[in-house]
């Protein structure tokens, strides 16, 4: 029951200003990528300790760090292999 509670809650976070909140810290940590991953567990582990289903915190990680996807692909593409 609580888990569609979550979903439903999470599901509408794209039409709230509350997206651009939860984004800026995954944004500030962007140049560093150790602290983005270590940012993303704890955000995971937050989460579910504060009884959000994991499913519907992995929903909520896809769409915060979707603005990260440009910065890892530039940084890739200027990494010489």
């Amino acid at each position: 029951m609580m888990f569609f509670f979550w979903i439903s809650f999470f599901s509408s976070i794209n039409e709230t200003p509350f997206l651009h909140v939860i984004q800026q810290p995954f944004l500030a940590t962007s140049n560093y990528p150790l602290l983005t991953l270590i940012l993303i567990q704890l955000t995971y582990l937050k989460m579910s300790m504060s009884g959000v289903h994991p499913i519907a915190t992995i929903a909520v990680l896809i769409e915060v760090l979707i603005p990260l996807y440009d910065v890892i692909n530039h940084k890739a593409s200027e990494c010489s292999w």
